[in-house]
């Protein structure tokens, strides 16, 4: 959940506020606060980051690789991240604003990334499907690392995002234990444990794909 009181930033008119010398009433005040919390929801909750150094957008070196596939049809694996993802009101997930560096081996091949949110490291069977828990991005078949473009695989089709449905985030729920006070006894909590995986595809099986940048935010309040 969101610790913004609005779950989202609101906007202010200048003119509302008045000169500095005025006093700051109460409904300004809770929007301010709101807006804070938001501002720190959103910057605190970085769950992936993986590179890019200079060198490593030069093409030069920094990057991560899967092991040969057997078939250019076959997505592999290459990373992956485990986080305890926030949950909305009703169930589903926030959005997750996620970034991708990549390149290809040869440019007499072409690489393509995805990514899967799921409970545990995803298979490679389930990268395929219409659905914005997995994100794809654009074919790249230059030697030069770059941020790519994609888009996620379902009906949202966002564009630097994707997320979790209320089913998909139920089947990620596990109990952990904790403790709820010092030297108090363990308690169970029930925790939404994510991982997001990096599968990497390619149309020549004799260069693999490399991936020289990884970065995924949740957005609280979208």
């Amino acid at each position: 959940m969101s610790t913004s009181e609005f779950e989202y930033r609101v906007l202010i008119d200048t003119s509302d506020v008045g000169a500095t010398t005025h006093a700051l009433d109460a409904k300004t005040a809770r929007i301010l606060m709101s807006n804070l919390n938001h501002y720190a929801d959103e910057f605190a909750q970085v769950r992936a980051v993986i590179g890019p150094t200079t060198a490593a957008l030069s093409g030069k070196a920094g990057y991560l690789t899967s092991a040969t596939p057997a078939a250019t049809a076959t997505p592999y694996a290459i990373t992956s991240v485990t986080y305890p993802c926030l949950l909305r009101a009703r169930g589903q997930s926030y959005r997750l604003r996620v970034r991708v560096a990549g390149a290809t081996a040869n440019a007499a091949a072409t690489a393509t990334f995805r990514l899967v949110l799921s409970p545990g490291r995803a298979a490679p069977t389930m990268v395929t499907g219409a659905t914005d828990a997995s994100y794809t991005t654009a074919g790249t078949a230059s030697t030069t690392a770059a941020w790519l473009t994609g888009t996620s695989d379902g009906s949202g089709a966002y564009t630097t995002m994707m997320e979790m449905s209320a089913e998909q985030a139920a089947l990620c729920m596990t109990d952990m234990a904790t403790t709820i006070s010092l030297g108090g006894d363990p308690a169970s909590v029930r925790v939404c444990w994510v991982t997001l995986s990096v599968f990497a595809q390619t149309t020549n099986v004799t260069y693999v794909p490399r991936l020289y940048g990884l970065y995924a935010a949740e957005v609280i309040g979208l």
